[in-house]
């Protein structure tokens, strides 16, 4: 059901050029999704970039953390760097 809605809000981003604003903890499906990440801690945002940058090179320790904990994330972390 997950990957359909997605499919979905891709298509209306394709055809009508619209942008979302996606809150998730679900890191496998922003780094598929996303075009700029912000992450946030405990309210403030603590980094912020690209999907490249974020997934690829985090600053910050506890981006690290989140991404470590992706289940499969080393065909995320492939997948960004394409």
């Amino acid at each position: 059901m997950q990957a359909r809605i997605l499919e979905l809000l891709e298509e209306l981003q394709r055809e009508m050029g619209i942008a979302y604003v996606l809150v998730s903890h679900d890191l496998s499906v922003v780094a598929n999704f996303a075009h700029r990440v912000l992450v946030l801690r405990h309210g403030p945002v603590i980094e912020q970039g690209s999907v490249e940058q974020i997934f690829n090179h985090a600053a910050s320790a506890y981006t690290r953390e989140l991404i470590e904990a992706i289940p499969g994330r080393h065909e995320v972390a492939v997948a960004v760097a394409v």
